[in-house]
This record gives C-alpha cells, sequence and structure tokens, in this order.
C-alpha cells in the first residue's frame, strides 16, 4: 500500500498545475490556430485531472464505507 501514500495529493498537485496552466493560456492567447489546440487540450486535461482526482475520493470513501459495513 505504499503506493497509495500521498497518491490524493499528487492527483490534487497536478489538477492545480494544469488549472495554472490553462489560466496562463487563457491569459496569453493570442488567437492563432495553434493557441487555440493547445487551450483546447489544457481543457481536456484540466477536465480529465478533476475526474481523476474526483473518482480517486469517490473510490477511498467507498472502499472505507464497504470496510465498515463488513464490520457491523
Amino acid at each position: 500500500m505504499n503506493y497509495y501514500d500521498g497518491y490524493s495529493n499528487r492527483l490534487l498537485n497536478d489538477a492545480r498545475e494544469v488549472k495554472r496552466d490553462l489560466n496562463l493560456a487563457a491569459e496569453t492567447n493570442s488567437g492563432s490556430e495553434e493557441d487555440l489546440a493547445f487551450f483546447f487540450d489544457l481543457v481536456a486535461k484540466h477536465r480529465t485531472s478533476e475526474y481523476v482526482f474526483n473518482e480517486h475520493a469517490r473510490v477511498k470513501h467507498m472502499l472505507l464505507k464497504s470496510g465498515l459495513d463488513s464490520g457491523q
């Protein structure tokens, strides 16, 4: 289980980093086709990183709930 130690923090840091990159790209967007493609890729990465973090929290909660329910 050492692999999962700090996994939630790593996912949160990844989500924050992608959000920071997305905000920077939005501020410095020149309107060129390359900038728009880069921005679209960052939006997709941002949504994916948020989804992965939320799913990790959900699974962690469900595992805890299952463990507590089995102990009753």
